[in-house]
């Protein structure tokens, strides 16, 4: 059972701190498979600020569980620089508890190698329900000048 706090005026029971006013939630009888989708830059330079989002993921039950990592990279750089990476995620992930969206600094990723960075989203009501989307973050050797599309993460440019 999950407990929410208040049935806000739209009718949808907010979550909250522990109080004295709680209503008990039953698991819906069909919750859905979870639907990563990520969008973002995915084309950059090696001085952007790299920003991927995955908060438009579907059926993951509001409080589904966000896992970022690195799935590999073309063509393949050193180990310690994926180490280096995938600490970076770690320490995004512990510092965030359920981070929605990635960011890294600008000057981490190598300019001429495509990164492919991958989203693990799983349900908040059936932890066997997982659903991954791995998309390649190109860095170019030339600058990149910013470009900010705003919309739904399935358009092309």
């Amino acid at each position: 059972m999950i407990y929410a706090g208040r049935l806000s005026p739209g009718g949808i029971w907010t979550f909250s701190q522990p109080s004295t006013t709680f209503a008990v939630l039953r698991v819906p009888e069909d919750y859905g498979r979870p639907v990563a989708d990520l969008s973002g830059t995915f084309y950059v330079d090696q001085c952007s600020r790299i920003i991927m989002d995955g908060s438009s993921s579907l059926d993951h039950g509001y409080r589904g569980y966000f896992q970022w990592y690195l799935n590999r990279t073309a063509p393949q750089q050193s180990e310690p620089h994926h180490r280096v990476i995938e600490q970076m995620l770690e320490d995004m992930q512990a510092n965030d508890a359920n981070p929605q969206s990635l960011r890294l600094a600008p000057g981490i990723l190598n300019s001429g190698v495509t990164y492919f960075f991958a989203l693990q989203v799983t349900s908040l009501w059936d932890p066997q329900l997982k659903n991954t989307m791995v998309k390649g973050l190109v860095v170019s050797e030339l600058p990149v000048p910013p470009l900010s599309i705003m919309g739904a993460s399935d358009q092309e440019v």
